[in-house]
């Protein structure tokens, strides 16, 4: 097994560097942690691809197309068998959405069916040897809370509010959606998609079990409690 030292990480969304501190403090090597306030589309652009990593880990940011131009990225790089491992964490209502399943749900039988009924067109594109599978889900136990920092704070917050849900060291706390983690494992030489992310889940199961939450292969064995409206399950 590879120790976490010597695990490339890759995290392109940069705020005030906390994702580095975290992940060195739960046992990576700094050196191995790329997490820099770089523009990372330009970056992409620039190699053709992603910097050296062994897994991206990452939480874009919620608002504009920021995680429509990760998954499509991504994406291209997985039918081109450059993808490392990801885990991307973003509220649940992504999985719903037009790009995402444009992208990884467009033979999901019962995504085809909610859009039918909505009059929404279905893709016709045919699943490959080299289309990836849709993304394993983690969905955590609780919800999870975000800490924002001053500068990034919403304005529009009332300063009793922002007294209460506050911290010097982190800034202000919100708990604006059901999130969970979007999780891909790189397939082996010679392995399909499918059973890599059917061997990410046997190993969290065999490792945690059902502590901490749930990795699931489906949105619809996701607890209906963290579902998007939109989910036909």
């Amino acid at each position: 097994p590879t120790s976490r030292d010597s695990v490339r990480v890759y995290d392109p969304y940069f705020c005030q560097g906390a994702s580095r501190r975290h992940l060195v403090a739960l046992g990576f090597s700094s050196d191995n942690v790329k997490h820099e306030p770089v523009d990372c589309y330009a970056e992409w652009a620039r190699l053709d691809g992603l910097p050296a990593c062994d897994v991206l880990v990452t939480n874009p940011p919620f608002s504009g197309t920021h995680a429509e131009r990760l998954f499509r990225h991504l994406h291209c790089l997985q039918t081109k068998g450059q993808c490392p491992s990801f885990l991307v964490l973003l509220p649940n209502y992504v999985y719903t959405k037009t790009f995402y399943k444009e992208l990884y749900l467009f033979d999901d039988a019962a995504m085809r069916a909610a859009d039918a009924r909505r009059g929404k067109k279905a893709q016709s594109t045919a699943r490959t040897e080299n289309t990836p599978s849709p993304c394993c889900l983690f969905a955590p136990a609780s919800r999870y809370a975000f800490w924002s920092p001053v500068r990034n704070a919403g304005t529009e917050e009332k300063e009793g509010k922002k007294r209460r849900h506050s911290r010097a060291d982190l800034g202000y706390r919100s708990m604006p959606y059901h999130c969970f983690w979007y999780a891909y494992m790189r397939p082996k030489a010679g392995e399909a998609s499918s059973a890599a992310q059917v061997r990410l889940i046997d190993a969290w199961r065999k490792v945690r079990g059902e502590e901490g939450g749930n990795l699931v292969a489906h949105y619809g064995h996701l607890p209906n409690s963290l579902k998007d409206e939109w989910d036909p399950t």
